[in-house]
């Protein structure tokens, strides 16, 4: 992990409202707006997408990579 330097972050801006990052709440600019992007992951309003298993519970690798699901 790279140490981030306090110049380059006032570059960045807040996913959330767009205002510029604060140090202490990085990547976000406040406590709100970081509270904000936790609830919404608490509420599933973001999500990781996953490939679904087959019946037997195992990955048909080759079934994925001729669908190309797992690459794209």
């Amino acid at each position: 992990m790279t140490i981030v330097n306090k110049t380059e972050l006032k570059k960045k801006t807040c996913p959330i409202c767009g205002l510029p990052s604060k140090y202490n709440y990085r990547p976000f600019c406040s406590d709100r707006c970081s509270n904000i992007d936790l609830s919404r992951w608490l509420g599933e309003t973001y999500a990781v997408p996953v490939v679904q298993l087959e019946e037997t519970g195992e990955l048909k690798l080759d079934k994925l990579i001729q669908d190309n699901s797992i690459l794209s």
